[in-house]
């Protein structure tokens, strides 16, 4: 490489060794020198006088703010910004991507649900049907057949009734 001033830079003085690497008995590498073209090349065999040692090859400078740590960091970032974003729907409690919702995405009943005093579900003595109890929200999940929806009369174990798009306010 020739400088903007048609001197040798320091990297063009100096010669780069690669070392011999043996796997299995192959001779893998060679010694080899770059220098400049007005130097000679170097012989490939070695003497054996005593040399003195080779240089260690030069080393670059990093620019600041290229560090790996910073790679790292930034990879990271544009990795979780394309990640969608998952939310669970308030209505049908399931999760979804926000990308991905649309008109008809969620299933589920409208309105909400009343005790269903004509149904023979509650007539066993093992089931509550105190007045104050039937209220609580545990006793509708613990009986969802002895409930029904005002909105299409059918019974709280019944599939949703609307169609509609997911109406999230939890992230996941």
């Amino acid at each position: 490489m020739v400088a903007a001033s048609n001197d040798l830079t320091a990297l063009d003085k100096e010669p780069v060794l690669l070392q011999h690497m043996q796997f299995e008995g192959i001779l893998v590498g060679q010694n080899v020198a770059i220098n400049s073209a007005s130097s000679p090349p170097r012989s490939n065999s070695r003497s054996t006088a005593a040399a003195a040692p080779p240089a260690a090859p030069p080393t670059r400078k990093r620019k600041a703010g290229s560090s790996l740590a910073q790679a790292t960091t930034h990879c990271e970032r544009s990795a979780t910004s394309e990640a969608p974003e998952r939310r669970v729907c308030v209505t049908c409690s399931k999760a979804y991507e926000s990308a991905n919702n649309h008109d008809r995405a969620c299933l589920s009943h409208g309105g909400f649900q009343i005790l269903n005093d004509n149904d023979r579900y509650w007539d066993l003595p093992s089931r509550t049907r105190d007045e104050q109890e039937t209220h609580r929200e545990e006793v509708r999940l613990c009986h969802p057949k002895g409930f029904t929806w005002v909105y299409c009369g059918r019974d709280g174990t019944s599939p949703g009734c609307r169609r509609r798009p997911h109406q999230g306010r939890r992230k996941l």
